[in-house]
């Protein structure tokens, strides 16, 4: 009993020096507090520098694509045409050299004998036929008669008559051929109008397709931006899964600490009651002995006594 009482409390002072060392730590025991040391100590944060200056450089509103595609968008380098299709515009609206030429002549305007010159030259054929007929009656003694006034009348009309149709005639062909001239100038002067806007055309189609090309640039570099900044919130949200991850897992051995602690808290009384226990059984144990040694020690006085106490009983004392 003595020996199980002492292995009980050499159990109740190691009991005793565990509770005192965990209560001392504030419920941790060295394995906890050297696990949180080590998890507190991992950087958990992962450098976001380069992430955010690219990002930074990227979402640029005066980078080198987006100031360029705003420019090509805008139409800084785009083709002017305002010079280009003015003149377009006044080959459009006409009328041709040509045209403005000879309209008179193709209209008909000298078909009636509007010739300027033909008076003069029917005057002088006139009196060129007159004369001829005068001689003629002359030689043959007639000058004078009603047979020559009529043959002179007859000679002057016929040279008009003749002189007119011919010229009439003549104004017809340049008629003709003032239309003629007229249609090709026009033709041609149509199409030199539709081969500037055909060029207009052209060069707008190219002006656009550089504002397209600028519109997707600067597209392209916001949604580089965008992506450069989706990055770096990414990065920065996994920084913040990672703290938290490690906040929660020092918090839960902090709140296992306080319950590991409380616990002990509550093992105070029973520990206490187990480094007493021991020398209590002992205290037991030493009763019981004293007692029997007690006994033994008055049975031996007994003894004694009555051993004394024979010789004189055996005189009759």
């Amino acid at each position: 009993m003595k020996a199980n009482a002492s292995g009980a409390t050499g159990a109740a002072q190691a009991g005793s020096s565990f509770l005192g060392t965990l209560l001392g730590n504030g419920g941790s025991t060295a394995g906890t507090q050297s696990a949180a040391a080590q998890l507190g100590g991992v950087k958990t944060n992962v450098d976001t520098g380069g992430v955010a200056s690219a990002a930074s450089k990227l979402s640029d509103p005066n980078s080198l694509a987006q100031t360029t595609g705003s420019a090509l968008a805008g139409g800084t380098y785009g083709t002017d045409t305002s010079a280009m299709k003015a003149l377009a515009d006044s080959v459009a609206g006409g009328p041709s050299q040509v045209k403005s030429s000879l309209l008179d002549v193709a209209n008909g305007k000298y078909l009636g004998g509007a010739n300027p010159y033909l008076d003069d030259i029917l005057g002088r054929s006139s009196a060129e036929a007159a004369s001829k007929v005068g001689q003629q009656f002359a030689a043959s003694g007639r000058y004078g008669s009603g047979r020559f006034a009529a043959a002179t009348a007859d000679a002057v009309a016929n040279v008009e008559t003749q002189a007119r149709y011919a010229d009439y005639e003549a104004e017809r062909g340049r008629q003709a051929q003032a239309a003629s001239a007229i249609d090709a100038a026009e033709n041609a002067r149509a199409g030199t109008a539709g081969n500037l806007y055909q060029g207009i055309a052209g060069i707008n189609t190219g002006n656009g397709s550089l504002a397209a090309t600028g519109a997707n640039l600067s597209l392209n570099a916001n949604q580089a931006g965008l992506a450069g900044a989706n990055a770096l919130a990414n990065l920065q949200g996994s920084n913040a899964d990672r703290s938290l991850t490690q906040a929660g897992a020092l918090l839960s051995a902090a709140q296992s600490d306080r319950a590991a602690g409380m616990a002990g808290i509550g093992q105070v009384q029973t520990v206490q009651d187990n480094l007493l226990a021991p020398g209590r059984t002992l205290a037991g144990i030493g009763a019981v002995e004293d007692q029997a040694k007690q006994q033994q020690l008055a049975a031996l006085q007994d003894l004694f006594n009555e051993q004394q106490a024979a010789p004189w009983r055996q005189v009759g004392l």
